[in-house]
């Protein structure tokens, strides 16, 4: 699985594609692990703004601020309402 990511989310262990960037590459490759924190300001410097990482060749962990928060469920109540007032209720013109 691949997701294209800005620069700043790019991490260490991290694995980029840029063969597809249309920014020239300061590396030799196209496709490598991200090892060290001076591979990442290197592609800053070189004006790349967005990246391609693959995640099934990232080291385990690194891609872990990629993932979405898991959402938790949102309780609804409701109120009882008496038959009674339930034609008073709404907006009045």
């Amino acid at each position: 699985m691949t997701a294209t990511i800005n620069i700043n989310k790019l991490r260490k262990g991290m694995f980029v594609d840029l063969s597809k960037s249309l920014f020239r590459n300061p590396f030799s490759k196209d496709k490598f692990l991200i090892l060290s924190e001076k591979q990442i300001q290197k592609l800053l410097h070189s004006g790349i703004v967005y990246v391609t990482v693959d995640l099934s060749k990232s080291k385990e962990g690194a891609s872990k601020s990629l993932e979405k928060p898991k959402e938790k469920p949102v309780e609804v109540s409701f109120l009882p309402v008496e038959a009674d007032n339930i034609y008073n209720i709404g907006v009045s013109l």
